[in-house]
């Protein structure tokens, strides 16, 4: 009973606060953990009052939304989460009110579990004080925080135990530590070297007070960079006199210190440069010798103290004067540099020695010092006089030379002329010396001329009087070594014109067309028959090339040939002389196409692999080239005669076989089958005849394409034939001296006959079995390719009439194969040769010129 009534007492007590309390009381329900939803239990009226809302209201609301709706889903969770694991939380936060205003609170949350429900017990009060109170404090410590951030020097709050509690943005900066980094460590673990850590712990660890006013340390940055910072410290006391915080101000005295340290070096550098200086320094001290250094006692013959405050008295009277004067307008700040002037001093000792002696002025407002740089000239007048000897020397000399000598300064006047100058230009020394060059040269030369001597020391010729006076003059400039001038030499080349112009002459007397070319492929010489073959000027000429369109030239084939393929290109591009090339030309004069015959030779420069000249002969054969095609005509209708006789031969047998046998089958009125398998073989003999006659009588046409040889032409036909070489027993092989491609012109088909004869021969050369090898190179700028067999072999004496017309080895050939073959290769630019030795096999030789790989067209 009495329990009971304990319970009772309790319940209203509990009730009685939950009502009469100052706090807001809200108990919610969790009716669901996924999704989360909750509804009001119950709440007090001061709940109510908090928020602004009636009772019946406050029932309607959604507690999760009216007090998390309006904060951030990840703080929500992660208070839910924290919730979840301690059971209970106190949390500052804003509530909105009905009318959506924002109060700060401050909530006290406790999870309860009850006859198997999950309630929240929250105690609510609002701090909107305190929060202020709070903000205020922040805001001034954010404004204290941006003020000590704006500092250029070093802020560090210390903790009495050494902890870094704070520093500026200024820290940061240069120590390269973020404050993160800093904030709670011992300022000697995080700043301080070694054997500074451990003073600074000691003197902590020892609670010295008071603390240092100033004292000064390395701090090590990030990076490693070191710093030196001179400190200004003030300790912070609490309301019980105990020692706060220690604030620490710092001034980086890195850059000072170096500037001293190499203030101190540079002056001692400044002393031994001056002690050490080859050159002599003395220094007036208001007007006052004080100093001398080593070079200048050893100048004078004296030190500072027996000199007695000047050196006036060394010096010659009249250089005295001088010296005085330059001295005294240093002193009296009328100029701040004089000199440099040239003294002559009698030492102690008598002898003598001459000075260069500049005066620099210092002066501040105290005092005037003046610097005196003496540099010891005697050796350089002793030269100067030993070069003006040797200098009226050579002028003996070049006035002796027999070229013309004519020296210009750096403005063209002349300074010096020779008498073999004056001589040869019929003038007075006295005419020309201080004059300018170019109105002289002007009487013998045009300015273009002029200027390529001078300003291009490029070598130029010149003629002087006329008829038989008249002098060829070659001049050159060189410029003096001081590059303050030239020297421009007259050369007498009387002789070598003349010389030349009757070498020219012989050379056109010479029978043979002669071109010289340089090495850009330009004419520079041509003789008259050169100018009579080609129809051209001589004059015309020089300055033409082999790439000039007119020459409109062909090779013998009647090919049009490029201006690289001339001869003369040829042989400049590839270093290798040409001979017997036939080349047709036009001839403008004549209106018609010229052939030639020419030989090039190539002149090397001296002491070089450098090509300097081309030299062409060449021959009008025109008439020669028609007079062979008269003969080659003559050749061709006796060769149709043999061969008309021969096909008729050809032809006649077998006619006369089937002839024969068709009057047989005629006696007898009946058809007789071997009669008739006879007369189809003769028949197809006459047609096998008939048709490599026309092969062979038949003009192709040359439109080539680029061919690589071996995918387009062998490959096929070895695939052609590869069954007939199993049957046969044939071993085959192919081989490849050397990577291709290999590149030819011509046509596919017509190559391909070639080589479907060439291996058909060596198959039928194999009377049993065997092998055949194909070899694949390159020779020059042919591409070779070479097919040997095991066969039986050709008699020597056979060897000479393979190729005529039905000539052949075979029991039924027509001797027409081959002479297609050479047909084909001629029309191709190749050829090819038979090496052969009865029982030992025959070796066949096919040259065919290589195609260029950069051409773009192929098969």
């Amino acid at each position: 009973m009495k329990d009971s009534i304990m319970g009772e007492n309790s319940h209203n007590l509990l009730h009685y606060y939950f009502n009469q309390t100052n706090e807001a009381i809200v108990i919610t329900e969790l009716t669901s953990l996924v999704p989360l939803a909750a509804k009001f239990y119950d709440f007090n009226d001061k709940s109510c009052s908090l928020l602004g809302y009636t009772r019946e209201e406050m029932k309607k609301l959604n507690p999760i939304t009216l007090f998390f709706g309006h904060i951030d889903s990840e703080i929500f969770r992660s208070i839910q989460n924290r919730f979840a694991i301690e059971r209970e939380i106190t949390v500052e936060m804003e509530l909105l009110t009905k009318l959506q205003t924002k109060i700060p609170v401050e909530a006290n949350c406790f999870l309860i579990k009850m006859d198997g429900k999950t309630f929240i017990y929250s105690s609510i009060k609002k701090i909107s004080r305190r929060k202020k109170e709070f903000d205020q404090l922040l805001s001034e410590k954010e404004f204290s925080h941006s003020i000590l951030d704006t500092i250029q020097a070093f802020v560090v709050l210390l903790e009495p135990d050494g902890r870094i509690a704070d520093w500026n943005r200024h820290c940061t900066f240069h120590t390269g530590y973020a404050f993160e980094e800093a904030a709670g460590k011992y300022i000697w673990d995080v700043m301080l070297e070694k054997e500074e850590s451990r003073n600074a712990k000691d003197f902590f660890s020892r609670s010295v007070t008071p603390f240092p006013a100033f004292h000064e340390n390395n701090w090590v940055g990030k990076t490693g960079e070191k710093m030196m910072i001179r400190w200004s410290n003030k300790e912070i006391f609490d309301q019980n006199g105990q020692v706060q915080y220690i604030v620490c101000t710092g001034i980086d005295l890195t850059e000072n210190k170096l500037y001293e340290e190499k203030l101190k070096e540079s002056n001692e550098k400044f002393k031994r440069l001056v002690e050490h200086n080859p050159d002599g320094i003395i220094i007036y001290q208001n007007a006052k010798l004080t100093y001398m250094n080593l070079e200048a006692e050893k100048m004078l013959g004296m030190n500072c103290m027996q000199a007695g405050g000047s050196i006036s008295n060394l010096l010659h009277p009249s250089d005295q004067i001088v010296a005085h004067e330059a001295l005294h307008s240093l002193i009296n700040h009328e100029q701040d540099v004089a000199g440099p002037i040239e003294l002559t001093l009698t030492r102690r000792d008598g002898s003598s020695i001459s000075i260069e002696a500049k005066g620099i002025s210092d002066w501040n407002q105290n005092d005037t010092s003046v610097i005196v740089v003496m540099r010891d000239i005697s050796p350089r007048k002793k030269a100067e006089q030993e070069f003006q000897h040797a200098f009226n020397q050579m002028q003996d000399i070049l006035s002796s030379s027999v070229e013309g000598l004519l020296g210009i300064d750096e403005h063209h006047h002349v300074i010096f002329v020779n008498q073999a100058m004056l001589s040869a230009i019929n003038m007075n020394r006295s005419d020309i010396i201080g004059q300018s060059i170019k109105p002289l040269l002007l009487k013998y030369t045009d300015s273009a001329s002029i200027h390529s001597l001078l300003e291009e020391n490029r070598t130029i010729e010149v003629k002087i009087g006329d008829g038989r006076k008249k002098r060829h003059l070659e001049l050159s400039a060189n410029p003096m070594k001081n590059e303050r001038g030239q020297v421009i030499t007259f050369y007498d080349q009387t002789d070598r014109v003349l010389l030349e112009t009757a070498k020219n002459r012989y050379y056109d007397a010479i029978a043979c067309g002669i071109t010289v070319q340089n090495s850009n492929g330009t004419i520079v010489f041509a003789n008259q028959c050169a100018s009579e073959i080609l129809g051209y000027e001589s004059s015309d000429l020089l300055n033409m090339s082999s790439l000039n369109i007119e020459w409109n030239a062909k090779d013998e084939n009647g090919r049009d040939l490029t201006g690289q393929e001339h001869p003369s290109m040829t042989t400049l591009l590839t270093k290798k002389e040409i001979s017997h090339f036939v080349m047709g030309v036009y001839n403008p004069i004549r209106e018609e196409n010229r052939w030639i015959l020419i030989d090039t030779r190539i002149l090397y420069a001296d002491q070089s692999q450098d090509i300097e000249y081309i030299i062409a002969t060449f021959q009008d054969i025109t008439e020669k080239i028609e007079l062979d095609k008269m003969v080659k005509s003559q050749e061709k209708l006796a060769l149709a005669g043999r061969m008309a006789t021969a096909v008729a031969h050809e032809v006649r047998n077998p006619l006369t076989s089937v002839l024969g046998f068709l009057q047989l089958m005629e006696t007898s009125d009946e058809l007789n089958k071997d009669y008739l398998r006879i007369m189809k073989k003769d028949l197809e003999r006459i047609k096998l005849v008939t048709n490599e006659f026309l092969s062979l009588a038949k003009p192709e046409s040359m439109e080539t394409v680029k061919l690589e040889l071996k995918d387009d032409i062998l490959v096929p036909v070895v695939h052609i034939l590869m069954q007939d070489l199993n049957d046969r027993n044939i071993t085959f092989e192919f081989f490849e001296e050397e990577n291709g491609p290999y590149y030819v012109e011509g046509k596919q088909e017509s190559l391909k006959q070639v080589f479907l004869n060439f291996l058909t021969n060596a198959m039928d050369a194999i009377p049993k079995e065997g092998s055949i090898h194909l070899i694949l190179s390159h020779f020059g700028e042919h591409v070779l390719i070479t097919i040997e067999d095991t066969g039986i072999g050709i008699d020597p004496e056979r060897l000479p009439f393979l190729g005529e017309p039905f000539y052949s080895l075979k029991e039924k050939g027509t001797g027409l194969g081959l002479l297609i073959c050479r047909k084909i290769l001629e029309e191709h630019r190749g050829h090819f040769s038979i090496v052969s030795s009865p029982g030992e096999g025959t070796k066949v030789t096919i040259f065919i010129p290589a195609a260029s790989q950069s051409d773009s067209e192929t098969a």
